[in-house]
C-alpha cells in the first residue's frame, strides 16, 4: 500500500482560514478547503506535494525506520528524541497554546465515574421475565460515562470517545479488556445516590437520529444485491462484507460509537452490549 494513503495524522490547518482573504479567494473553495492530489492514482487523497504532507511523510518514515531497527518498545522511546517528531510535537504544542488551550478542553472533563449498579438500575426498565441484561456490563464494578450535551452527530465525538477509552478504561488490546464500562450519554447526567441510579436530562440528542444514520448507511450495504447487480469493482467489497458482515458499510461515527461504547444512552432510548 502506498504511503500516500496513510491518514494525515500530522496535517495542519490554520485556525483563522475563514478570515484570511487568501483562503476566501482560494481555488480550493469547491472542495471545502481540502487540497487533493493531482495524481489520478491517488484520487481523493491529500495533496502529497503540500509542505505539511511532506513533513507528515518525513515523520512517518522516521517512525517506520526506528521501529524496524529497534523494535516497538525501544523504538518508541527513541522516537521522542528524533528531530522530525520533536518538530511536530512542538508545532502542536504551540498551536494548542496559541488557541488558548487549557485542561478544560480535554474530553475527560465531560466524564464521570459511577458504580455499575447505578447503570444497571437505569437500564432495568428494559428487563422483563424473559430478558435480563447480560454479563458484560455486570462484569465491571464501575462505569465511566461520557456526557455529550449536543445534537447527535459525528466529529469531534468519535475521536473523543476513543481517547477516553484508552486514557481511562482500557487495560488490553480490545474493548473487552477494560477495567471500567465505557458509556456514552447524549445529554447531562444527574446522579441519584439515594435510589442508586441517575437521570439523563436534555433533549438535543435523540435515538431516532442515531437510527436514521444507521439506516442511511445501508445504501452502501452490498449484501442486499444479487450477483448480477454487482459492478466488477464491487465484487471484492461484497466478498469482504460476506466475511465480516455489513460493519464496513456504516458511516464513521456510527461505526466508532458502536465499537467503543458498551452502551449509548439517549433520553428517549438506549442501546447496550450484552457480550
Amino acid at each position: 500500500m502506498s504511503i500516500y494513503r496513510i491518514p494525515a495524522l500530522f496535517y495542519y490547518f490554520p485556525s483563522d482560514y475563514r478570515s484570511n482573504p487568501i483562503a476566501t479567494n482560494s481555488r480550493y473553495q469547491r472542495t471545502k478547503g481540502l487540497k487533493f492530489d493531482t495524481n489520478k492514482n491517488f484520487a481523493g487523497c491529500p495533496d502529497s506535494s503540500d509542505n505539511e504532507m511532506l513533513l507528515m511523510f518525513q515523520a512517518i518514515n522516521e517512525i517506520i525506520t526506528v521501529i524496524e531497527n529497534s523494535g516497538v518498545i525501544k523504538g518508541r522511546e527513541k522516537l521522542l528524541g528524533k528531530r522530525p517528531i520533536i518538530d511536530r510535537k512542538n508545532l502542536m504544542q504551540n498551536e494548542y497554546a496559541a488557541k488558548g488551550g487549557n485542561d478544560n478542553m480535554s474530553p475527560l472533563t465531560a466524564t464521570i465515574k459511577i458504580p455499575t449498579s447505578y447503570l444497571l438500575n437505569y437500564l432495568s426498565t428494559y428487563e422483563s421475565s424473559a430478558y435480563r441484561i447480560g454479563e458484560l456490563l455486570r462484569s465491571r464494578q464501575e462505569t465511566i460515562i461520557y456526557k455529550v450535551d449536543a445534537k447527535f452527530r459525528g466529529d469531534p465525538y468519535p475521536g473523543a470517545l476513543a481517547a477516553i477509552d484508552y486514557l481511562l478504561c482500557r487495560e488490553g488490546k480490545t474493548f473487552e479488556e477494560r477495567e471500567f464500562n465505557l458509556v456514552m450519554a447524549w445529554g447531562d447526567v444527574e446522579v441519584d445516590d439515594e435510589n442508586e441510579t441517575f437521570i439523563l436530562t436534555g433533549n438535543k440528542g435523540k435515538i431516532k437520529d442515531f437510527v436514521k444514520d444507521v439506516k442511511g448507511s445501508e445504501n452502501k450495504n452490498l449484501l442486499v444485491k444479487t450477483y448480477d447487480q454487482l459492478k466488477n469493482n464491487e465484487i471484492p467489497r461484497y466478498y469482504m462484507q460476506v466475511r465480516y458482515g455489513s460493519m464496513f458499510s456504516k458511516v464513521k461515527h456510527i461505526r466508532v460509537f458502536s465499537y467503543f461504547a458498551d452502551a449509548i444512552l439517549f433520553k428517549d432510548g438506549s442501546l447496550w452490549r450484552d457480550a
